[in-house]
């Protein structure tokens, strides 16, 4: 492995891991936000900015960890990490698949991409509560986490890698 490339793969997964340590720490910050928050107004627009920062993080983290760093996996990992970090990828698109359309239609009408008909706005705030915005934040945070946890393995492999590329 040339020094170039061990140096390229080992920016990737540390960008990797650190947008994953980013999500933690928004995940975090809304959570607390959502569980503090008294007036049910601003609670109600923290679920909607949960709603679009999971739906978010959920396809950037899938395009993150797609065949480029899954390449880098499989040449650097062990059987079994390798297989830890297939299912802890395949946790959070299970959970994508699972809450897409709820997080969809809020991001579409009521988050980031706003329709423009009051009436619709309204009925999908109406659906929007912040207990079930609670719940499915934990369960976002459980899958990112497992995800997470997959990274040492796979940046200590790549330091190992560009030490022998360096000859160390």
């Amino acid at each position: 492995m040339t020094q170039k490339r061990a140096f390229e793969e080992q920016e990737f997964v540390l960008n990797v891991a650190a947008q994953i340590q980013q999500c933690s720490y928004e995940t975090k910050g809304i959570q607390k936000l959502l569980y503090f928050e008294k007036n049910e107004s601003s609670k109600e627009r923290i679920a909607v900015e949960a709603s679009v920062m999971m739906y978010e993080w959920c396809e950037d983290l899938n395009e993150l960890t797609g065949k480029k760093y899954q390449d880098i996996a499989q040449r650097l990992l062990s059987q079994a990490a390798l297989a830890k970090t297939r299912i802890a990828r395949k946790k959070l698109a299970d959970f994508f698949k699972q809450e897409k359309p709820v997080l969809s239609e809020i991001r579409h009408n009521t988050g980031a991409h706003r329709e423009h008909d009051f009436m619709k706005q309204m009925e999908v705030l109406e659906g929007v509560g912040w207990s079930d915005t609670i719940e499915r934040l934990h369960r976002f945070e459980e899958v990112t986490l497992e995800l997470g946890k997959t990274m040492k393995p796979l940046m200590d492999a790549g330091l190992k890698k560009i030490g022998e590329a360096f000859g160390k």
